[in-house]
């Protein structure tokens, strides 16, 4: 008789994206091309693992989207730009690799439920630590080098949102469980999320990044909507234990960062600088219109938008400063409008999960929140741009699509 899988044995091949972000991360978010390429033909060896061990085959969906990124891949040899680009694009590879992952790990929501919980948590251990500077991962508070503010501020703001979202799932089980359970389920689920939301809100805060702060409390209206509208009941119950949730993580902002606090609310620096890269990098865009310049040819499209104007504003950088006007100069209109059409489909089959009730409906809700900041970031920044943060969300989006289209009608 076939006996299924433990759930720890489950899990150990499962979690290997969480384990591979982890090391990412620690490698300077695979910024630099060695370390990409390897990180990366790891990833496509385990994407081959989960093909042969997967219980299902790959989608019509995900046929379309690698069929899609191994043209892109071919156009871009036929083009020559792999000699500057094959980080890039391998890295792209990688990525949905990782969406599929997601995906098929969230054939079984208890499985989705322990996955998510693990890159939560994986997560808020790595911001206390690098908070506090308790040990090498102290790398996480520098605001210079590989990290920027800003990309630290929409990491943080990630974790922040995840942990509301579990948050929030914790909050159900609490106003259906009986007054027995309430201990266990505030020890093993509110606390740790609101430690977490509290740590990553502290550490966003110090990086002055005013505006993830912002985007991330707009997602955070977006997310306390789709709570009060949603199909589980909000009662009087439900409001009490947010409003405990909501005075805790105050009370801790409070004593543990006001100064921070100060400020992240003082007046947001002047965005010339961005109008400015726009105006100059829109020329770029023009010379190559519809396929751009190739991943991986920023330098060069960066070297055709100087000019004795602006050259103080151009010269030496890596990227663009803003994740669309990136895309379009490497990939142009073509390349972009099909990772929005990507990107759309995808948050169209998560508004449609918004409906019904299971296990995973509030983490479906934290993953399309998280894009919609990821969004918000991408008019101010690139992040990403880094290979870490791209695989993270890789990898939350495929567990997203997996949750809504495989769901259990369980509460």
């Amino acid at each position: 008789m076939h006996r299924p899988p433990s759930i720890l044995a489950s899990l150990a091949l499962w979690s290997f994206p969480v384990w591979v972000l982890i090391a990412a991360g620690m490698l300077g978010g695979a910024n630099d091309a060695t370390t990409s390429l390897t990180i990366s033909s790891l990833i496509l060896l385990y994407g081959a693992l989960i093909v042969l061990l997967a219980a299902r085959g790959p989608t019509p969906a995900t046929l379309i989207i690698s069929a899609f990124l191994v043209l892109m891949i071919g156009f871009a040899r036929y083009q020559g730009w792999l000699t500057t680009g094959a980080p890039e694009y391998i890295s792209l590879l990688a990525c949905g690799t990782l969406f599929y992952a997601g995906f098929c790990a969230a054939h079984e929501s208890l499985r989705a439920e322990h996955l998510w919980r693990l890159t939560l948590y994986a997560g808020g251990v790595i911001i206390t630590l690098g908070y506090y500077g308790l040990n090498p991962l102290a790398w996480l508070t520098q605001t210079e080098g590989v990290y920027s503010a800003s990309n630290l501020g929409c990491f943080y703001a990630i974790i922040a949102l995840m942990s509301v979202s579990e948050f929030a799932r914790t909050r159900t089980l609490l106003r259906r469980a009986p007054a027995r359970q309430w201990a266990g389920l505030v020890v093993r689920g509110a606390l740790p999320s609101l430690g977490i939301c509290l740590v990553s809100l502290l550490a966003l805060l110090n990086t002055g990044a005013q505006l993830d702060v912002i985007a991330l409390i707009v997602g955070l209206l977006v997310l306390g909507a789709l709570e009060l509208f949603g199909p589980h009941r909000f009662d009087l119950k439900s409001l009490a234990i947010t409003a405990m949730g909501a005075v805790m993580i105050g009370l801790g902002l409070y004593a543990f960062g006001a100064d921070t606090i100060r400020h992240a609310l003082s007046p947001i620096g002047d965005l010339s600088g961005q109008l400015n890269r726009l105006a100059a990098y829109w020329q770029a865009i023009q010379l190559e219109p519809v396929f751009g310049h190739g991943l991986g040819g920023f330098a060069h499209a960066n070297a055709l938008s100087v000019t004795p104007e602006n050259h103080a504003l151009l010269l030496g950088r890596e990227t663009a400063g803003n994740l669309y006007l990136q895309w379009l100069l490497q990939a142009g209109w073509v390349g972009t409008g099909a990772m929005g059409l990507i990107f759309s489909a995808g948050m169209g089959i998560l508004i449609f999960g918004l409906q019904g009730r299971y296990r995973n409906l509030h983490r479906v809700r934290g993953v399309l929140v998280i894009l919609l900041l990821v969004g918000l970031n991408g008019l101010v920044d690139d992040t990403l741009e880094l290979p870490v943060f791209a695989w993270l969300i890789a990898w939350l989006f495929g567990l997203g699509i997996g949750m809504t289209i495989l769901r259990r009608q369980a509460v």
